[in-house]
Formats: C-alpha cells, sequence, structure tokens
C-alpha cells in the first residue's frame, strides 16, 4: 500500500534537519580545533578559548536550527494549507455529485459490473421502475429488463467487462413495478481506468416511453396513411374502370381484381339479390376462396344464412363490419372454411344509388380489426359510385335498346313510305320537312327539289291556295286533330291536277307540325265528271222521253 504523502513529509523534514546539523558541527569542531591549536600558547588560554568556542557553536546550532525549523514549520503549514483546500473542494465536488445524482432529471445508478447489483441508485432512476430505493439495492438489471432485452443487455455488458468498448448507448425496455413497460435510453461507462480490476459501472438512464409512443403512433399513422392512399389509388383505378368498361358484368369483376391487386385484401366479391328468391348468387369475385362462394349458401332474410355481412347489408341496406371472425357467431356458419383461406375481418356495404339497391360488395382483410370508419366509408363511396356506374350502364342499354327500336322502327316506317303508293309528307312552318318518292313524283318534283326549302304555296293552284292555307292552320294551331279535303295541285310542268289530303296535327322536335298522306285523285275527278255528264245526258233522255210520251198521249186524247 503507498505511504501516505504527510509521513513522507515529515520523514524528509527529519532527515534534512539531521543531516544539516551533523555537517555543521562536524565542520565547526575540526575547524575551531585548528584555530585553538594555533593561537592557544598556554592551557588556560586554551580552555578559554574551548569555552568560547562551545558558545558559538551552541549559537551558531540554535541560529541554523531555527532557521531550518522555521522553512520547515513554514513549508509544513502550506502543506497543510493546501492539504484543506483540496479537502474543501473534494467535499464541495463530493456536495455538487451528491445534488447532481440526486436531483439530476436522468436516473443514475452504481451498478457492480459483474453481477449486475445495483449498489447505488438515484431518486428519478427509482421513479423510472416504480420502485424505493431500498427494494433497487436488492436487486440487479437483469430482474427489471424486458425479457426481449435481456440478452442484448448481457452481451453489452460482456463487452464492457472486456473492453471491448469503452462505452455503449442503447435504447431498451424496462418492466415497471406495475407491470408496465418503460422505454429507456441507457448510457453505460466504466468507474475503472484500463487495465485496473473491473468493479463497478454507472448507469444513466432517461425515460423516452413518451418519446416511443410518439413515434408508435406516428408510425401507425403513416401506415394508416399509406393503407388509405392504397384505397384512395384502388378507388381511382375503379373510376377509370368505370369509364372503361360499358359491360355490367365485366365491371364488376374488373373491380374485384382491382382491390385484391392494389389494396391486397384476401378476396373481394359482389352478391347481387336473385330474382323472385331471397338467395345472394356471387356475380363477380377475386382472391383466395373464390371456389368456396359458388357452394355457400347466403340469403338476405331474417334466417342463419341472412345473417352474414352481405345479406345483412343487402337486407338493412346499410353497412356491415365483422371484426374478429374468429368469434363474431354470426359469422358461425362459413367460419371454418374462410378462415382456411386467410380471412379474419370482413366488411361489407350495400350498393346503392337513388334508393336503388344493385347487391353488396364484401372485403375480406387479413387480420382482425382491419377495416375502421375511414376504410368503411371510402369502401361505401366506392360502392355508392359502382352503383351510380351500374345504373348509367342500365339506362344506357335501356336507351339503346329504344334507340334500336326506334331505328328499327324508323327504318320499317322508311321502307313503307319509300314504297307507299300514295304521297307521305311532314310539314312544319310551312316548310316540307319530309316528302316521300311517291309525292314527289306527284308534284313531278325530286324529293331533294322537295326539301330545298319548298313551301306547300308553291305546289297549291292559286284558286285553292286560301282553302288550303285555312286547313293547314287549323291544324298547326291545335284547333283540329284530323282534316280531309282535296284542292287542286300545281306540279313543276304548270300542269293543274286533283288531290286528295288525309292530313292529322303532331310535333316535330319539339314544335307543332302537320302530316298526313295525299291521292292523285285527277282520273277519278275525270271518271266522276264523266259519270256525271252521263248521268246528266240520261237524266235528260229520260226527261226528253218522259215529255214525248205525255205528248204522244195528249195527240191521242
Amino acid at each position: 500500500m503507498e505511504e501516505p504523502r504527510e509521513n513522507r513529509q515529515r520523514r524528509n523534514l527529519s532527515f534534512k534537519i539531521s543531516a544539516i546539523y551533523a555537517t555543521v558541527g562536524t565542520l565547526w569542531i575540526f575547524f575551531s580545533g585548528l584555530v585553538a591549536a594555533q593561537f592557544a600558547d598556554t592551557p588556560q588560554v586554551l580552555e578559554q578559548i574551548e569555552r568560547i568556542k562551545g558558545w558559538v557553536f551552541v549559537l551558531l546550532t540554535a541560529i541554523l536550527i531555527y532557521n531550518l525549523v522555521s522553512r520547515s514549520v513554514k513549508r509544513l503549514e502550506e502543506d497543510i494549507s493546501e492539504r484543506k483546500r483540496v479537502e474543501d473542494a473534494l467535499k464541495e465536488s463530493e456536495m455538487r455529485f451528491r445534488m447532481i445524482f440526486e436531483h439530476t432529471a436522468v436516473g443514475v445508478a452504481q451498478v457492480e459490473s459483474n453481477t449486475g447489483r445495483f449498489v447505488r441508485i438515484n431518486r428519478k432512476f427509482c421513479d423510472i421502475v416504480g420502485y424505493s430505493p431500498e427494494e433497487m439495492l436488492g436487486r440487479d438489471f437483469q430482474s427489471i429488463t424486458h425479457p426481449d432485452d435481456l440478452g442484448n443487455s448481457l452481451n453489452n455488458t460482456a463487452r464492457l467487462l472486456s473492453e471491448e468498448v469503452g462505452s455503449y448507448t442503447v435504447e431498451k425496455r424496462y418492466i415497471h413495478r406495475n407491470g408496465t413497460i418503460v422505454w429507456v435510453n441507457l448510457t453505460v461507462s466504466p468507474l475503472w481506468a484500463t487495465g485496473e480490476e473491473r468493479g463497478f459501472h454507472v448507469a444513466v438512464v432517461e425515460d423516452i416511453t413518451e418519446r416511443k409512443r410518439a413515434e408508435e403512433s406516428l408510425q401507425r399513422s403513416n401506415a394508416r396513411i399509406s393503407h388509405l392512399n392504397d384505397v384512395l389509388h384502388a378507388i381511382r383505378d375503379v373510376g377509370s374502370l368505370i369509364n372503361r368498361e360499358e359491360d355490367p358484368i365485366g365491371l364488376l369483376n374488373a373491380v374485384c381484381d382491382s382491390l385484391v391487386q392494389t389494396r391486397g385484401y384476401v378476396m373481394v366479391w359482389i352478391g347481387q339479390p336473385e330474382t323472385g328468391s331471397k338467395r345472394v348468387l356471387a356475380v363477380a369475385h377475386s382472391g383466395l376462396g373464390s371456389d368456396f362462394l359458388q357452394r355457400a349458401s347466403i340469403t338476405w332474410d331474417d334466417s342463419p344464412t341472412g345473417l352474414g355481412p352481405a345479406g345483412t347489408a343487402i337486407r338493412e341496406h346499410r353497412a356491415v363490419v365483422f371484426d374478429d371472425l374468429a368469434t363474431d357467431p354470426r359469422f358461425a356458419l362459413w367460419r371454418d372454411t374462410v378462415m382456411t383461406y386467410g380471412g379474419a375481418s370482413i366488411a361489407s356495404v350495400p350498393l346503392m344509388h337513388q334508393e336503388r339497391l344493385f347487391g353488396a360488395l364484401t372485403v375480406k382483410a387479413d387480420r382482425p380489426h382491419a377495416f375502421d370508419l375511414e376504410e368503411v366509408e371510402l369502401l361505401s363511396n366506392l360502392a355508392a359510385d359502382l352503383a351510380r356506374a351500374l345504373l348509367n350502364l342500365e339506362n344506357e342499354a335501356a336507351h339503346k335498346r329504344a334507340a334500336d327500336e326506334l331505328l328499327e322502327s324508323e327504318n320499317k316506317f322508311k321502307s313503307f313510305a319509300e314504297n307507299a303508293l300514295t304521297g307521305i309528307y311532314l310539314l312544319q312552318d310551312g316548310v316540307f320537312k319530309y316528302v316521300n318518292p311517291k309525292f314527289a313524283q306527284m308534284f313531278g318534283y325530286t324529293v331533294e327539289e322537295c326539301l330545298y326549302d319548298m313551301y306547300y304555296k308553291d305546289l297549291v293552284y292559286k284558286e285553292d291556295l286560301a282553302k288550303v292555307d285555312e286547313q293547314v292552320r287549323t291544324r298547326t294551331a291545335g284547333e283540329v286533330e284530323f282534316v280531309h279535303y282535296t284542292f287542286r295541285g300545281l306540279k313543276k310542268s304548270g300542269q293543274i291536277f286533283h288531290v286528295e289530303v288525309y292530313a292529322s296535327t303532331g310535333n316535330y322536335n319539339g314544335r307543332p307540325a302537320a302530316t298526313g298522306t295525299i291521292l292523285d285523285i285527277t282520273d277519278r275527278k275525270r271518271t266522276e265528271e264523266e259519270r256525271k255528264k252521263l248521268e246528266e245526258q240520261l237524266f235528260q233522255a229520260q226527261k226528253m222521253e218522259s215529255v214525248g210520251r205525255l205528248a204522244g198521249g195528249v195527240a191521242h186524247d
């Protein structure tokens, strides 16, 4: 063991005084004897010199001792003052260390490195883990370390003991006295110099539980945002499909494929109520376990087969979520089969638009509680868009059928009109909008000439124009619905001929119009006139015969 510094100083001082005294005494005795022998010629003189020499020796020795002792005492006083100053500084440092140790905002502990036992620990460390100082001094760090972090902690301690590292910092978990997990940032430094005996190390811990919770919350939030972005991306894809697909079943299957591929659902299927029954038929599907739909009995009534998410969504016209298929009693009929394919939770939303129900969109996820309110709302909006698209496709199909039927009707009418033996026309604002070939032929024009802003007045003999004007007016004004009249027409060549008209009122492009058929009755008129002449001639002949008979009778009389 090293000798105390004060003992070394005292021993050195004693040795120094003794050496100086011995040296000075020896020199004095030697030289004073030489001087006395030189000047003493009698014993009395020699005695007198010896006496003086003795007094001088004592005086010089006293002076020398005084000087040496004074200097030694002064140096000793200085050493004592320095020692006191160092001791005071050490006490102040110790006090500061104790204040820092006890009142610092982080946990601090002195730990026995080989055993992990806490030797000294501050209040903050105890507050972090929930134990009292007395309880902690009876424990080691292994007993409060989370099992998943214990191996790493022991490995780091071993590296510190082997001086592989000079210190280390790590994030780890402690088990609080109440059983909760406490996250800390731990910094460990040895309390020995390199090469010295490995005894203790100091552990400084900062409670980062709230920061970890914030990080985990941020990670969950980021994951949620990423998840919802995937759903929105799938919805955008569906929007593109809606604009592109014209076949309803093709659209529904494409939507199922898109949701499985983009969002990563286990399975997506769309069911529609079967006409005339309570069954739900799978009309589109994608993902794992799609063949199950062909065997499963799913209805939308109140029976056990109607209590599933799709049946309930259709029956009650609302979104339905089964958070945990493993425990939900409503899913008991299908649980074993569906969970075999990895389904853990299901959401089903009705395909509805303006109170029109088309069925239900059902999605399955691979984990329980996968569907929160935001995702269900997005799926509901997607289902509404899909229902609107189905309605539009249905309307477009109906319009196409109507257009086809109209085209067929128009073709039939056109075929009839084009081959009719009577003239057919459509008149609006006094201008022909349609004439058939027979009409144009009747007046000596082509169809194109008749439709090139030709007025009906151009085809009427002027003496009958007032009559025809009145007939057209009463029809277009809605005063009559049907008319039958004759007039004299005017051909392109200027020839006058007789026509007969059967006409009615109608609408063309949303405005009043007159339609009708027209017959060339010139031959009939000629025949009628000839018959009338014959009748008049017969009448005259009969009249003359009667007159002749009358005259003959009178003459006889």
